[in-house]
C-alpha cells in the first residue's frame, strides 16, 4: 500500500501541473491576443479622446484633462463599441459600449492579461457607476466576444476605423 502513495501523489501532481499549465497557456494566448489587437489599434486606429470624469473614474488618469486614445469603433443597430488604446507609455485598453437607444454606456479597463481591472456604467448625462466583477462580468465577456470576432476574425489585417 505505501508503494502506491508516492505513485498517487505523483500522478496529482501531474495533474494539477496541467491545469496549472493549461491555464497559464490560456492566459498567455489572451494576453496575445490583447496585444495584437491593441497593436492593431495603435497602427490604424483615429486619434480620439476619452473624456476627463471618464479616464478618472476609470482610473486612467487623474481626471484634468481628456486622455488621448487611438480608437476603432463599430456600430450594430442602437450600440456603438469602442476598442480604445491609450497613447504613450502605458498602452492601457479601455472598451466601451454605447447603447444609444437605452442611452446607457458602460466601459471596462483590461489588465494586461486580458482581465477585467475596473468597469463602469452609466446613464446619459449621470454619474458613473463602478461595477463589481460579478456585475460587470456578462457585459465584459460579451464586449470582449464582439472585439474578438470584429478584430480577430478574417478581417482582422484591415479592420476600419
Amino acid at each position: 500500500m505505501k508503494v502506491w502513495m508516492p505513485v498517487k501523489s505523483t500522478l496529482l501532481a501531474a495533474a494539477l501541473g496541467w491545469v496549472l499549465a493549461s491555464a497559464a497557456s490560456a492566459a498567455g494566448a489572451a494576453a496575445a491576443s490583447l496585444s495584437r489587437f491593441a497593436q492593431q489599434v495603435l497602427d490604424r486606429g483615429s486619434e480620439a479622446h476619452l473624456p476627463p470624469h471618464l479616464a478618472m473614474t476609470l482610473s486612467v488618469s487623474d481626471g484634468t484633462h481628456p486622455v488621448p486614445v487611438r480608437q476603432i469603433a463599430a456600430r450594430v443597430g442602437a450600440v456603438v463599441h469602442t476598442y480604445n488604446v491609450v497613447s504613450g507609455a502605458r498602452r492601457q485598453v479601455v472598451l466601451i459600449s454605447n447603447d444609444e437607444g437605452r442611452h446607457e454606456t458602460s466601459a471596462y479597463v483590461l489588465s494586461a492579461d486580458g482581465s477585467m481591472r475596473r468597469a463602469v456604467r452609466y446613464q446619459s448625462g449621470g454619474v458613473p457607476e463602478v461595477l463589481s466583477v460579478a456585475v460587470a462580468g456578462g457585459g465584459f465577456r460579451r464586449e470582449l466576444s464582439f472585439w474578438n470576432q470584429t478584430l480577430g476574425g478574417p478581417d482582422a489585417a484591415a479592420p476600419h476605423p
